[in-house]
């Protein structure tokens, strides 16, 4: 199970660049790119699920179900639509830690890439109905306060 680092990365990379696509051709969604790489991920992992349900979880509910021999084979016959599992499943064992690795660089790239995104820029700018434009927070504007006056009743 250890070796599932790898396509989890893989899988990762594929579900961000996915996401990154879409995000570029939309011009939003940013912030939706890691939840993307997430899912890519287990997506990646899907065909080792039957696996972990019969070796490691075989008690839980569904368990049989979920571990069953014909969904394990049509999962492995069709590794390939899962990031390329399949293949991903040829390469040495090594590569375990490598997948690791991607993992980390490729959440906190994420990450990072979002920052800027949330914290950059300048203050909203806020249209005050009588006067000037104020920064937000501010606020009324000096003219704003002087137009305020007491409206006098005569009766």
């Amino acid at each position: 199970m250890a070796f599932t680092t790898m396509h989890f990365a893989v899988g990762m990379a594929g579900g961000g660049a996915l996401a990154l696509a879409g995000c570029a051709l939309l011009r939003r969604g940013w912030r939706f790119t890691p939840l993307a790489m997430t899912l890519g991920g287990l997506w990646a992992i899907a065909p080792d699920l039957p696996r972990l349900f019969t070796e490691d979880f075989p008690n839980l509910p569904f368990a049989a179900w979920l571990g069953a021999k014909p969904l394990q084979h049509w999962l492995n016959t069709h590794g390939n639509w899962f990031f390329f599992h399949r293949l991903l499943d040829e390469q040495p064992k090594e590569f375990a830690l490598h997948g690791l690795i991607g993992i980390l660089v490729l959440y906190n790239l994420a990450i990072l890439a979002l920052i800027p995104r949330r914290l950059g820029g300048s203050p909203k700018r806020v249209h005050d109905h009588d006067g000037p434009v104020s920064q937000a927070g501010a606020g009324p504007s000096p003219t704003v306060i002087a137009s305020i006056r007491p409206t006098e009743q005569t009766g």
